[in-house]
């Protein structure tokens, strides 16, 4: 008993040890790594921020997550969401007016996340028409765009109340913050630091913005996709109607369940670019998949071949192509909820 005991301790050593070089080798802090991971896999980190996470997040990068996790709240990629939301007609949540195209964002990668964000009210610029994207932000700015997310979500329930005086450095709260501030910290988005304090003046990082993005989702008592509400900015009616619309379609091919629909855009060759393979969900949103099939002529998928799963959540389909005589053949398993594909062999 005794030489087991002291092997599960040393393995448990070495996992702890093994554990702790991984956290290291990606810059993030022990205290992060779960919610980090959960953050990734809710796919609400851009991709190229997925590094460094100890590092002071800009004003840019707390636009980017802002814009991820609200398409994540879609049920749409961003690119999508954006473009309905800013350039959808019929569909857009905004006016011209109320656009703001901000000055100095031509060195930025993310101009369309800050200018849609902006358009939201999530972020505003700091005067004279400018962004300056590449500054960091401190907590307590942090704590008022966080808590400009919670509006948009907030259910009937009242939020919790809270002191800023409980916290130990309250004084140092500006005026402006001090509403942000008790009500994240009331909800538990943010969390003092270890001494007790709030530190509002001080940076904050990646890890913390990815960590207070998925307390927000979880624990705040909004409605979040996360817990099944459907929170997305277009009814299920006007995703599919648009679907049909947007593009200059030869055929469309449909299929359909109670959880979502399956709409297949079959251009000519000549338009092959042009066409689609989207889901749209009954309980909102809708995801593109043409993409994850490469450069295939999306005309030769085979009509006959749809097949829902028994659960409805899987699609089966597959592609053919004839060159001299001889047939490619190819078959797809879908997952709808996930909106990957695999390519298999039956």
């Amino acid at each position: 008993m005794e030489k087991l005991l002291c092997f599960l301790m040393i393995t448990a050593m070495i996992l702890t040890t093994t554990l702790c070089a991984v956290n290291a080798d990606n810059g993030m802090s022990e205290w992060a790594a779960a919610e980090i991971e959960e953050a990734v896999e809710l796919g609400i980190v851009a991709e190229d921020l997925q590094k460094d996470y100890q590092k002071n997040i800009t004003r840019e990068e707390f636009a980017v997550t802002a814009m991820m996790f609200v398409a994540y709240q879609n049920n749409m990629d961003f690119g999508d969401m954006q473009y309905l939301y800013i350039n959808g007609g019929s569909l857009s949540k905004v006016s011209e007016d109320e656009i703001t195209m901000f000055d100095d964002l031509a060195d930025s990668e993310y101009g369309n996340y800050i200018i849609t964000a902006a358009a939201m009210g999530i972020v505003k610029g700091k005067g004279n028409n400018l962004f300056d994207p590449f500054s960091p932000i401190t907590r307590e700015e942090a704590a008022v765009m966080l808590s400009r997310v919670y509006t948009m979500y907030a259910s009937d329930k009242p939020a919790p109340e809270s002191e800023v005086a409980d916290i130990a450095d309250s004084d140092s709260v500006s005026d402006w913050a001090r509403d942000s501030v008790k009500k994240v910290y009331a909800l538990n988005i943010m969390q003092g630091m270890p001494n007790g304090t709030f530190a509002p003046k001080n940076p904050y990082t990646r890890e913390q913005c990815y960590a207070t993005f998925v307390r927000l989702c979880k624990k705040a008592g909004i409605k979040s996709r996360y817990h099944g509400d459907n929170l997305c900015f277009w009814s299920y009616d006007e995703l599919l109607a648009r679907v049909k619309g947007q593009v200059n379609y030869d055929d469309i091919y449909h299929c359909e369940n109670d959880f979502c629909s399956v709409e297949v855009g079959f251009a000519s060759a000549f338009f092959s670019g042009r066409s689609g393979f989207w889901i749209v969900y009954k309980n909102g949103g809708r995801k593109d998949l043409m993409g994850q099939f490469g450069k295939i002529s999306p005309y030769k998928f085979n009509k006959e071949s749809f097949k829902f799963s028994d659960d409805g959540k899987s699609l089966y389909c597959s592609w053919s192509n004839m060159t001299d005589g001889i047939e490619e053949k190819r078959e797809y398993r879908i997952d709808l909820e996930k909106a990957t594909l695999k390519k298999i062999n039956r």
